[in-house]
């Protein structure tokens, strides 16, 4: 009897780290992610990084999760310093998060004017929260802020990123990110819902 309850001491001795190591590797988060609706994605020149709304969800094993300040992470990749399409992500305890694109625009730039090969002017102006685009006699309106857009049409267009000849119609849609690819070029839009919408009009 001795025996057994000496051999039952033995083996809970050696079970205890055991059964402490797995406790302590249910505390270690296993990944983190960024709300990518707490940040905007369209930055003037030198303006800084709002984190006052921001978060960061730190996800446990067994689907617990809490989520903490931004403040209490590091933030790598983020540079307004120069223009252009860039990225930025959180590190927390040694992991690293999702990356959340943003465009870095100049002020100056803001309001510029396009000629096609046809001579139709199209004006672009930007406001605080919306673009207005003017061609003839005719003006196209968004609720949200365009810094370029793709037309497809049989024009010449220079909006700085880059000429495009496109095919016969002459007409301009589709909002999407990116620079200027081969087919088209690029819009970059601030707000979230820019992703799905657009816009279709012809001159």
């Amino acid at each position: 009897m001795r025996k057994k309850t000496t051999f039952v001491l033995i083996l809970a001795l050696l079970l205890l780290p055991l059964l402490f190591s797995c406790q302590d590797k249910n505390k270690d988060p296993e990944s983190i992610h960024l709300a990518s609706e707490s940040f905007s994605n369209v930055y003037g020149v030198d303006q800084e990084l709002d984190l006052s709304n921001a978060y960061l969800r730190v996800i446990y094993p067994r689907g617990k999760y809490k989520d903490i300040p931004c403040s209490e992470a590091e933030i790598v990749g983020f540079d307004t310093s120069t223009t252009g399409q860039k990225g930025f992500y959180a590190v927390y305890e040694g992991l690293s998060s999702n990356v959340i694109s943003y465009y870095v625009y100049n002020e100056e730039d803001a309001s510029r004017e396009i000629i096609t090969r046809t001579r139709v002017t199209v004006t672009k102006t930007i406001s605080d929260e919306k673009t207005t685009f003017e061609f003839g006699l005719r003006s196209c309106e968004l609720d949200i802020r365009a810094f370029a857009f793709r037309i497809s049409g049989d024009v010449n267009f220079n909006d700085g990123l880059g000429d495009l000849t496109g095919t016969p119609n002459g007409t301009m849609t589709d909002f999407y990110w990116e620079k200027t690819t081969t087919d088209g070029i690029n819009v970059l839009l601030s707000g979230r819902e820019a992703m799905n919408s657009g816009a279709f009009f012809t001159f």
